[in-house]
């Protein structure tokens, strides 16, 4: 889903396929996990940033994050998801 406006500041949630770029075949798979993972967690590609991007849910707003490569953003995703040792 992708929030979009319509000019007269009506903002509304519409589906909208991912604009994956055809160097990433593996994006889907790794979309995936890191929900599959992680709960709550959103992953998109930004046609215009021309960078991965996931929001992770946290306290108060949670935390977005970019990347380059869908590896860069899961292992961005996985340090700042998962507790350190000793806090589980």
């Amino acid at each position: 889903m992708t929030l979009t406006g319509d000019g007269a500041g009506r903002w509304g949630e519409v589906a909208r396929p991912v604009d994956v770029p055809p160097d990433t075949p593996a994006a889907p798979p790794f979309v995936l996990a890191l929900r599959e993972r992680f709960p709550g967690v959103r992953c998109w590609w930004g046609s215009h940033t021309r960078r991965w991007w996931a929001y992770l849910p946290g306290d108060g707003l949670g935390r977005l994050i970019e990347a380059a490569t869908p590896d860069a953003l899961a292992g961005q995703a996985m340090r700042r998801m998962t507790p350190p040792e000793g806090d589980t």
